[in-house]
Formats: C-alpha cells, structure tokens, sequence
C-alpha cells in the first residue's frame, strides 16, 4: 500500500549525469535517504508515452518511500511504503 506524501525531494548530480536523492524534506523536517532499495526507469507501451524514473528508498529513520519521476525534468511524487519515523531514545 502507498500513502501519498507532500515532501520535497532534495538531489545532488555527485559526478554523474542523472542526479541522485539524497534527502527528503516532509513538513519542514529534513530526512536524509541512507539506500537506494531500487532504481527503475519505466517507459509506456506504446511510442509518444512519458518515461518514468521510479526509485524505493529508505531513510535514515528506517522508512520506505517510493519516489516517481517523469523524465527528463518531472515534479518528483512521494509516497510512504512502510514505517513509521524512529523515536529517538
């Protein structure tokens, strides 16, 4: 199940020509993105269809976001797959 959320996705190019996310930003509050799970680049049927960039990530506080991409310069759409923020000790 994806839960749609309203994040900004924080990207950096690290020497390399597609940039890579490193942060999410969600209600004001920066997440850093500590793994890549997956990372897909999903093209339509037919000839003319919009190519999509999907990445799975997870978090430094252990959630998993799914991130989708039209490419080449899209408006990234978030969403939650599991978890929930860690709670700091």
């Amino acid at each position: 199940m994806r839960i749609p959320v309203i994040a900004e996705v924080e990207c950096r190019s690290e020497g390399v020509a597609e940039e890579q996310p490193v942060a999410l930003r969600i209600g004001g509050e920066r997440v850093g993105i500590e793994e890549i799970l997956d990372n897909a680049v999903i093209g339509g049927p037919d000839a003319g269809d919009p190519i999509e960039r999907r990445l799975t990530v997870r978090t430094e506080d252990l959630r998993t976001f799914r991130l989708d991409r039209v490419l080449p310069d899209g408006a990234w759409r978030v969403s939650l797959m599991t978890g929930s923020p860690r709670v700091p000790d």
